[in-house]
């Protein structure tokens, strides 16, 4: 092993690609470890609005789903939606999302069942097309390799910059 070693080093251009090598190695498997843990914790979060949308997107079965942006997390209390109707109800509303970010949750929760009533509150902005709207699509590119009922949505994204 040690006159393997010392040939390498005589040749300077077989040593350099080795040690080249040896380090595009280490950086995939550094690399991969760190998104994997990175991945893990995400999807793991228990509140805050990632919370909220994995939830919505992989576990919600409530009957009375209500989107929106600040707006609806703030103003539409499920508690009393839920006294009102006596049906569960879930808030998949999250803020600075628009129409695009409420379509692609929708898609995502009717491929796993259908609730009895959706109520979504709009905002005039939510109309308005640019980038910016397009933009806020990258929120939902965790959930891309795992949903391919949204992709076409997220794909949009792309869409405007060309």
């Amino acid at each position: 092993m040690k006159s393997l070693i010392q040939k390498l080093k005589r040749n300077s251009y077989l040593f350099f690609f080795l040690k080249l090598f040896v380090l595009g190695i280490t950086i995939f498997i550094l690399d991969y470890l760190i998104g994997s843990t990175l991945n893990h914790y995400y999807f793991k979060q228990v509140i805050g609005s990632q919370y909220r949308t994995t939830y919505s997107i992989d576990s919600t079965k409530a009957e009375v789903l209500i989107f929106g942006s600040s707006k609806a997390v703030e103003q539409y209390d499920p508690t009393i939606f839920e006294s009102h109707l006596n049906r569960s109800t879930y808030n998949v509303g999250s803020p600075g999302q628009n129409i695009f970010y409420h379509y692609a949750i929708l898609k995502t929760i009717l491929k796993r069942y259908k609730p009895q009533i959706i109520i979504l509150d709009l905002m005039p902005w939510e109309f308005i097309k640019d980038k910016e709207s397009y933009d806020r699509l990258a929120y939902l590119l965790p959930y891309y390799k795992k949903h391919p009922e949204i992709h076409s949505i997220i794909d949009l994204k792309d869409i405007r910059k060309k």
